[in-house]
């Protein structure tokens, strides 16, 4: 499996608006490293946020995680302000979930941050009510093992 056809076949199906019960064999991400760096061969550059799901025991039972898990975002996916519009024309299957968003003032440093809540809270800058609207070319994320 290498990352880069994986993103390929996302960013392929993602522009056509298809949807895919699952990927084929050859680059499915054997492992949780794998689906990451596919998810970063995404993003031109740095990502502009990161997405954490699985924050809860209803999320990790829907999708079959056992922790936590997160994604890179790219800056068109964020918008924010006072009547920020977003377009859903590109989207194949677009959801809205309430989520809540925290900004930090600094990168954070797993090494130096890692597990330190009084580090973190120390470089919170502020937290906000968000929307996520999710979308994705897997039909049935769960079934697909996502």
């Amino acid at each position: 499996m290498t990352t880069d056809a994986l993103a390929a076949f996302i960013t392929e199906h993602r522009r056509a608006r298809r949807t895919v019960d699952g990927f084929p064999a050859d680059i499915t991400p054997r492992t949780e490293a794998d689906g990451a760096c596919a998810a970063l061969a995404q993003i031109d550059g740095t990502p502009a946020g990161w997405k954490l799901g699985g924050t809860n025991t209803h999320t990790r039972t829907v999708f079959s995680v056992d922790r936590a898990y997160f994604g890179p975002l790219k800056a068109v996916e964020i918008s924010e302000g006072d009547g920020a519009e977003v377009a859903l024309c590109g989207l194949i299957a677009p959801k809205v979930e309430p989520e809540i968003c925290v900004a930090f003032s600094a990168d954070l440093d797993p090494d130096t941050h890692g597990g330190d809540v009084a580090a973190l809270r120390r470089l919170l800058d502020h937290v906000a009510l968000g929307l996520e609207i999710p979308d994705t070319i897997l039909a049935d994320p769960p079934g697909a093992g996502v």
